[in-house]
């Protein structure tokens, strides 16, 4: 019994300590947040392809679709990574990509856009939406996003009293004004 909590205090330590950035640009980015265990699980994708044009003159013209590489998942504590890669959460050998497409664009104003399209996760397709808040300077057009959805829906785990369903992701992409 003491040794299961001393490893569940060191699991928390760790569990604590482990966001702090990661070495991931701030030029573009795809970050998520779940809360486990009471506390915030913090970590990002490291591969990843935006295949996104924003068009200033005519937004609705624009294109947001990505692609993830699941094994590239990373919360700072080995031993988390390698169980969110198993068959019970992301099964990277079967699913190695995470995919969006989107499929129509709406102007909600002259900062802010809602993009719909198709998210596939593990084989399954669901339609989301989520807004992108567009900001710019002179050399480059700086977009982001905040996407929250149930990892249930996709197959992502199983539902647990300790691990939230909802998991919010954060993207920013960094487009040089040419």
């Amino acid at each position: 019994m003491k040794m299961m909590l001393r490893y569940t205090y060191i699991g928390l330590f760790f569990l604590v300590v482990s966001y702090s950035g990661f070495g991931q640009s701030e030029q573009s980015f795809i970050k998520f947040k779940i809360k486990n265990a009471g506390l915030y699980t913090n970590g990002y994708f490291a591969q990843y392809n935006f295949d996104l044009y924003y068009n200033k003159a005519n937004p609705q013209q624009s294109k947001f679709n990505g692609t993830v590489r699941t094994s590239s998942i990373n919360t700072g504590v080995t031993m988390r990574d390698n169980h969110l890669r198993s068959k019970e959460y992301f099964n990277v050998k079967d699913f190695p990509e995470i995919v969006f497409v989107s499929s129509y664009i709406n102007v909600i104003s002259s900062n802010e856009l809602n993009v719909s399209g198709t998210l596939n996760v593990k084989g399954i397709s669901k339609k989301v939406n989520f807004n992108v808040k567009v900001s710019n300077d002179i050399n480059k057009d700086v977009l982001n996003a905040t996407l929250v959805l149930n990892r249930l829906d996709f197959g992502i785990g199983k539902s647990s009293w300790t691990l939230s369903d909802v998991v919010s992701l954060d993207l920013r992409y960094t487009q040089e004004n040419k």
